[in-house]
């Protein structure tokens, strides 16, 4: 297995570390936020030839489409990056904002898929949200469950975020760095080479 961690604004002297092999970076929330650490993150990051994943906080009672436009148009994804919808309570106003609905978030993944098709998108939640709703993965499930060893871990993920602390770390279920690179790529089209 491989590792990385996830940042946020909350981590503004981020620096890839040497163990780290991909990140996801936060880049927006609804339709209103942009992460002011998202582009210095992933210029660091792509320095040192991470994978980087972007990800977006899903607002409930906000038209899913309208955030996977803000999202895409504010992550500035390039090929090989990876799309992440994280799938949580807004625990600043969940009266106002309550948890996306499963169909919120399959809206928000068509979205993103129809304007970055060659891009995987996929779902971060934990346990609850996972066990507790119909909510569907997409290309890869990141499942957030510190308290439980990776291979103790039932879901079918691909990433987990096993520790909290002092920084987000996540393991992913890949041999290597350029595998994981390797997959991160596999949608992207085959161009045939030019005629003789």
């Amino acid at each position: 297995m491989i590792t990385g961690p996830d940042v946020s604004g909350n981590e503004p002297s981020w620096r890839p570390g040497p163990a780290d092999d991909f990140v996801f970076v936060k880049a927006t929330e609804g339709t209103w936020f942009i992460s002011p650490e998202h582009d210095r993150q992933v210029v660091a990051a792509r320095a040192d030839n991470l994978v980087v994943g972007h990800y977006h906080w899903l607002t409930g009672s906000v038209d899913p489409i309208a955030q996977a436009r803000y999202f895409v148009a504010n992550a500035r994804p390039q090929p090989g990056d990876l799309l992440a919808c994280d799938f949580e309570d807004d625990w600043r106003d969940p009266k106002k904002y309550p948890h996306p609905t499963p169909a919120e978030r399959w809206m928000f993944r068509e979205e993103c898929k129809r304007l970055r098709p060659y891009l995987r998108e996929g779902l971060y939640c934990n346990r609850s949200a996972w066990t507790g709703t119909a909510v569907k993965a997409g290309d890869f499930l990141w499942f957030a469950a510190p308290d439980i060893a990776s291979e103790s871990l039932s879901p079918p993920w691909l990433f987990h975020q096993f520790d909290w602390t002092p920084i987000d770390m996540n393991r992913a279920k890949f041999e290597s760095r350029a595998a994981l690179h390797t997959w991160s790529r596999e949608l992207e089209p085959i161009v045939p080479p030019p005629p003789p």
